[in-house]
């Protein structure tokens, strides 16, 4: 039932916004890249209601918040629900008196700034190459502080360790090693 209002809402709306706004309009591909092309701005404007605009982008801005909170909400379950199960570490399912976890929120909070890398101008690709990048070199420092742990615990290390203790240093402190 809610579906077919749904659907049935959405269609009255495109048809009674073509019947309002001439596909002849040129704000239609203006190519502004703001909400000026929108059909529902250009038919607000067009019906001569000047404070409507700003109503329309305050309801779609509380929109957007809102969908942001689920998004937050959703992730930070999940987190939850992974710690619980062992697949992440039990310092995400602590809560607080009130029953919050704020570990997994702010961790789950964390990820949405990442989605504006992909606003600057090298683009999504850009933005995936700097992802790619450090998550590269976070696997290579991990790498190679387990290799300096497995060293510093040998017997081999012990005898020597005056010897190796500078270049271990460097191998775990610097992203270009020896």
């Amino acid at each position: 039932m809610l579906i077919s209002f749904s659907l049935s809402a959405d269609i009255l709306g495109a048809v009674i916004i073509g019947m309002i706004v001439p596909h002849t309009n040129r704000n239609l591909t203006s190519g502004t890249g703001n909400a000026n092309s929108s059909p529902w701005v250009i038919a607000i404007k067009n019906a001569g209601i000047p404070a409507l605009g700003s109503v329309v982008n305050a309801c779609i801005l509380i929109s957007a918040w809102s969908a942001g909170n689920a998004y937050c909400y959703v992730g930070s379950r999940i987190i939850v629900a992974m710690s619980i199960d062992k697949q992440l570490p039990k310092v995400f399912a602590k809560t607080n008196r009130w029953g919050v976890p704020y570990y997994a929120v702010i961790t789950s909070w964390l990820f949405g700034p990442l989605a504006y890398l992909s606003l600057g101008t090298g683009g999504a690709a850009q933005a995936f190459s700097w992802l790619l990048n450090l998550v590269s070199l976070i696997f290579l420092s991990v790498r190679r502080f387990s290799v300096l742990i497995s060293v510093t615990r040998s017997p081999v290390y012990r005898r020597r360790s005056s010897r190796l203790g500078y270049p271990l240093f460097r191998l775990c402190s610097f992203p270009q090693g020896l």
